[in-house]
This record gives C-alpha cells, sequence and structure tokens, in this order.
C-alpha cells in the first residue's frame, strides 16, 4: 500500500543553483555591459507597471509610461 501512496505523489525537482548555470546569463550579461539590459516589473500596491534597468553603474527603474 505505501508503495502505491508513494506512485501518487509528486516528484522533488533537484536544486541546481544559479551560480552553476551561467549559460542562462551571458546574454543578460552583455545586456549589463552595454546599459541595455531590463527587465519589466510591478511596484507598490497599486501595482504599477514599470521597468528596471540594470548597467554597471547601477540600477534604475522608470515608469513604464
Amino acid at each position: 500500500m505505501n508503495k502505491l501512496r508513494q506512485s501518487f505523489r509528486r516528484k522533488k525537482d533537484v536544486y541546481v543553483p544559479e551560480a552553476s548555470r551561467p549559460h542562462q546569463w551571458q546574454t543578460d550579461e552583455e545586456g549589463v555591459r552595454t546599459g541595455k539590459c531590463s527587465f519589466p516589473v510591478k511596484t507598490g500596491k497599486k501595482a504599477v507597471k514599470a521597468v528596471l534597468w540594470v548597467s554597471a553603474d547601477g540600477l534604475r527603474v522608470v515608469d513604464e509610461k
């Protein structure tokens, strides 16, 4: 009975730290170096849409409008 129960249980994913996945960050790294890396974000309780710009100088949040 225990084996039947275990067969229906969801298997846990193996966690791989992000530091071990540098290939996922190569395009973002190039964008940061050139100052053209951005991500859509929502801020505050009213969910104001904005853009987070990432560059070598720092971070900048700009209203989407």
